[in-house]
């Protein structure tokens, strides 16, 4: 068999089926762009740099504002007790 028509023949496939979930993936991809936008400034600061890391239990770090690092400490201590 000729692999490269084996190639050629997945790769139309994948062309028609994104062509087929276009409208799906872009409907997806606004909602994520959406969310994105909603909660950017969690994230980033006001230049659009990412926050610096804080640790918040042993093995856990995440980009936050330091005035949120405690309110993560504390769920973060909810749920270890809560398990």
């Amino acid at each position: 068999r000729d692999l490269h028509a084996s190639f050629r023949r997945q790769r139309q496939m994948c062309i028609r089926d994104s062509v087929e979930h276009r409208e799906e993936h872009k409907k997806h991809r606004e909602q994520v762009e959406k969310e994105f936008e909603e909660n950017q400034s969690k994230w980033y600061d006001k230049d659009g740099r990412v926050y610096p890391l804080q640790q918040v239990a042993p093995k856990h770090w995440v980009a936050l504002p330091k005035d949120m690092a405690h309110e993560a400490k504390l769920e973060e201590l909810e749920e270890k007790e809560s398990d």
